[in-house]
């Protein structure tokens, strides 16, 4: 069974890291820490932002795909809606060339 640890709260943005430190027992403070509180208070509205929407919106849709890939990247949040857990993933954007 996993924990939570500084190492996943590192991956998912919630921490700040620097490094193989980072990950590897490295110094509250040097290695990793805690982001300001401005930036943590971004990362809150974002969320929001993105779990509210609309009826009529495609965002009320992908929510929780939009929500899912802020935290720990598009690619990531797109393997995770292979697993059949009833998450939808949005379609990806057409980048023109």
């Amino acid at each position: 069974m996993k924990s939570i640890s500084y190492s996943t709260l590192i991956r998912i943005g919630i921490l700040w890291g620097i490094g193989s430190g980072a990950y590897e027992k490295g110094k509250f403070g040097d290695a990793w820490g805690c982001h300001s509180p401005q930036y943590i208070q971004n990362m809150h509205d974002t969320l929001i932002q993105k779990l509210t929407g609309s009826q009529d919106d495609t965002r009320s849709i992908f929510a929780p795909f939009d929500a899912l890939s802020l935290l720990i990247g598009d690619k990531n949040a797109r393997t995770f809606c292979q697993q059949n857990l009833g998450l939808s993933a949005r379609p990806p954007l057409n980048n023109p060339s």
